[in-house]
């Protein structure tokens, strides 16, 4: 009789440590999910922008060609790579667009972070349409703006994915006198 009520009782037992086992197979896959693998934003840990090239020659004989570097560091947070499109870098004279070159599209790895470039060349014909030009080159300073976006996603284990969208902006002060010394002050977002 107690054989009887022991086997009996096994199969209970056994299917009850089958559904321990899963629950805790759910609960630790949750957890490497939430802790680990969860896709995260990518941060932009700087942005610096530099004078490439400067051609200024004062009047009578005026000249001035410009381009500059748009540089913006990404950091990828995440243990899956973050792909991104192609992306546009802007330069702006008081509101008028003067410039604009691509980002190209590129991964950044798991966990690593990239440098992406861009150099925009500035059309001095379109700055120089503006009433204030004249007066800004005289003063030996150029007041610039430059924007630059990305959209993105980290895709992990094929199956989490997350969408994130880089902006940075940037105003440019570029001393024409001062062998085109670039003087920026940057800030960056990025949003889901």
């Amino acid at each position: 009789m107690i054989r009887r009520k022991l086997s009996r009782s096994a199969p209970a037992t056994a299917a009850l440590c089958c559904l321990v086992l899963l629950l805790l197979l759910i609960v630790a896959l949750a957890v490497v999910y939430f802790v680990v693998l969860r896709p995260r934003d990518p941060r932009v840990e700087f942005a610096f922008v530099g004078l490439r090239q400067i051609q200024f020659q004062p009047p009578p004989n005026f000249r001035l060609n410009l381009s500059l570097d748009v540089d913006v560091s990404v950091r990828n947070p995440n243990f899956a790579s973050f792909d991104y499109d192609v992306g546009t870098a802007l330069v702006f004279y008081r509101g008028a667009l003067v410039g604009q070159a691509p980002v190209e599209a590129r991964d950044i790895g798991a966990r690593s972070t990239e440098t992406l470039r861009a150099a925009p060349v500035l059309n001095v014909a379109a700055m120089a349409a503006d009433r204030s030009f004249a007066g800004d080159v005289a003063a030996g300073a150029l007041q610039l703006q430059s924007s630059t976006s990305l959209r993105g996603r980290v895709k992990v284990v094929g199956i989490f994915r997350r969408r994130a969208s880089i902006f940075t902006a940037c105003d440019i002060r570029v001393a024409l006198f001062a062998g085109g010394m670039v003087a920026a002050d940057c800030r960056s977002k990025v949003s889901s």
